[in-house]
């Protein structure tokens, strides 16, 4: 019933994008869907839509996720208390909660404790869900899903030639 529908169009782009790359996808036994290799980047078309494609491509990627309530100071300590104003928050006995907006400052949070137990550099994506309490208006929606690419532990300007390739062949 998902096929062909705003859910999938991740996985209908592969297709745009294989095509505009002269890239075919084949069959691979590392996880149940299709591959094609571009440079050192694997694009992955999982056999599964929606919330598995995350399992499916498990076995070669690093995806991560988070819950999606987090301590509204996370986001305050950057944008300042007039940040509340833009996001669904809310205190539960003491402690100040908010939904995330975001996904940055939630990795920022889970790399800075876990930063000496990881390997680096780290190349992690993730497709959350986003809130933002503001005024529904064409192409802006109070809850959408967004993509991250994220790359730490490479010092200098390394690191953002690479995500800036990574950015123009995704948009190629």
């Amino acid at each position: 019933k998902h096929v062909r529908n705003r859910h999938n169009v991740g996985w209908m782009l592969l297709d745009v994008m294989g095509a505009l790359e002269g890239l075919h996808f084949v069959e691979k036994k590392l996880f149940s869907g299709k591959v094609a290799q571009f440079g050192e980047v694997l694009m992955l078309k999982p056999d599964t839509f929606m919330n598995l494609s995350g399992v499916a491509a498990k076995a070669i990627a690093k995806q991560y996720d988070a819950p999606i309530v987090e301590h509204a100071n996370l986001y305050t300590r950057k944008g300042g208390d007039d940040i509340l104003s833009e996001m669904y928050a809310f205190q539960q006995g003491e402690t100040n909660l908010a939904i995330r907006p975001e996904m940055t400052p939630t990795l920022a949070r889970m790399v800075a404790a876990r930063r000496r137990s990881w390997k680096l550099p780290l190349r992690w994506f993730s497709i959350p869900n986003v809130f933002r309490y503001e005024k529904p208006q064409r192409g802006r929606k109070r809850e959408h899903f967004q993509l991250n690419c994220d790359l730490m532990g490479i010092a200098g300007i390394e690191a953002e030639v690479e995500i800036i390739s990574l950015a123009h062949k995704i948009m190629m």
